[in-house]
């Protein structure tokens, strides 16, 4: 198990690079998908139960949870803007 304080700073990195994704499709004048969005809510609903938890097996599955929904989040929106950019092919100049 990983320290909360190091499980707290995946969260704030997380909200780091999607914020400089979602400056990305600014850029790029695609709409953010919600995926994102949603993932992190999910992450942070798992920090708290994470923060609540008695057993180390209950932190282990919190920890797992809030790592799958930050890996998720990430990955859809690289898949969402790289999709977009192929289906209008963006000039990538």
């Amino acid at each position: 198990m990983r320290p909360i304080c190091d499980i707290a700073s995946d969260i704030d990195d997380y909200v780091k690079y999607s914020s400089m994704l979602e400056m990305i499709c600014k850029h790029l004048r695609l709409r953010m998908p919600a995926s994102p969005l949603l993932n992190f809510r999910d992450a942070l609903s798992h920090y708290i139960c994470l923060y609540e938890a008695k057993t180390d097996e209950e932190k282990i599955k919190q920890e797992t949870s809030i790592s799958e929904h930050l890996s998720r989040g990430i990955k859809d929106i690289y898949v969402y803007i790289l999709n977009e950019m192929q289906i209008t092919n963006y000039p990538l100049n």
